[in-house]
């Protein structure tokens, strides 16, 4: 005798009585983090375009002067004194659900509550992608667009003289490899310019990350720049392969996986920003804004705002990788 099937629950059969089942909870297939924003100092602006100062010292001069000369020339100390500015941008999410939706028995956190917290991950995602991008600063009527960490570490930033801009050395175009060299090249020219052992964070698309192991993971003697030793454990067999934290002759550098859906180039993923976190900062406008708007009969709803701005205190002690080969 044939049997009514079990799948078939429109039609009569023994399939109109099976109970479904739905796993409670919901999986993002997107990565939520972002780290330059998460571990970027932050700060209260006070206004829509705020503003910071940025001083140089003279060469050094060792000229010796005749014993019992007096002074007769006389130096403004404060001449390569700049006033510089970003402007504040506001980026938002609007979530909202139905009242129908709010009332159902859900499995996956579809009501109120998980739209707010899903747009405010989302709001810090786009958030992200505005400090890192290569957007200029610009101001169009009432929209305001902040210059993000590849414009302002490009070199030719509108924002800052030409005597403060980041130096040509910590610029890298043109798809150069990032081998030991390079990277040490980079390091070398912060400290020089900067004064400072480079301590930074390597900031780096997946690609860039990938291509620095390759460069300085040798795992073959025969390699001309063999590197690494491996004791491997013949009980476990784990070979550890990864960098976290690169230490040069002129720095360390510890190396942070950037979320590619927030990289200026998410299809090749091949960028890195060189970053000192004691010269960088981000400039907050009365903070995270949550509203709840009136619901209008169709359901709750509200808006999230963040209002911000990227300051690089000092061009010079940084460094932008813009592409690899």
């Amino acid at each position: 005798m044939a049997a009514s099937n079990t799948f078939d629950t429109t039609n009569l059969g023994s399939a109109v009585s099976n109970t479904e089942e739905l796993t409670r909870g919901a999986y993002l297939i997107s990565p939520a983090n972002s780290p330059f924003y998460s571990n970027t100092n932050k700060s209260k602006a006070s206004s829509i375009m705020p503003e910071w100062t940025l001083d140089d010292l003279d060469d050094p001069d060792n000229t010796p002067i005749p014993e019992g000369a007096d002074a007769s020339a006389f130096a403004d100390e404060f001449k390569e004194q700049a006033r510089v500015f970003n402007y504040i941008q506001t980026l938002q999410r609007n979530p909202m659900v139905t009242d129908d939706q709010e009332l159902v028995d859900n499995a996956a956190g579809v009501n109120y509550a998980g739209a707010v917290m899903k747009a405010l991950k989302e709001l810090n995602r786009d958030t992200e992608k505005a400090l890192l991008s290569a957007n200029a600063r610009s101001i169009s009527g009432s929209t305001r667009t902040t210059a993000g960490l590849a414009d302002q570490l490009s070199g030719a930033s509108a924002i800052f003289p030409a005597e403060y801009e980041t130096p040509a050395a910590q610029v890298v175009t043109g798809g150069s490899a990032p081998t030991e060299a390079n990277v040490d090249t980079v390091l070398q020219s912060i400290f020089d310019e900067s004064g400072e052992d480079s301590s930074v964070r390597i900031y780096g698309g997946s690609a860039w990350i990938q291509a620095f192991a390759n460069n300085t993971m040798r795992l073959t003697s025969s390699s001309d720049n063999f590197r690494t030793q491996v004791n491997l454990n013949g009980e476990k067999g784990t070979i550890k392969n990864k960098i976290r934290v690169y230490e040069g002759q002129f720095g360390t550098a510890e190396v942070v996986n950037l979320n590619s859906k927030t990289l200026t180039d998410t299809a090749n993923k091949d960028m890195a920003y060189f970053i000192n976190p004691n010269y960088v900062e981000i400039k907050e406008l009365g903070g995270l804004i949550q509203k709840e708007l009136p619901d209008l009969g169709g359901g709750r709803r509200s808006t999230i705002r963040r209002k911000f701005a990227l300051c690089v205190k000092n061009p010079r002690a940084h460094a932008y990788w813009d592409t690899i080969a």
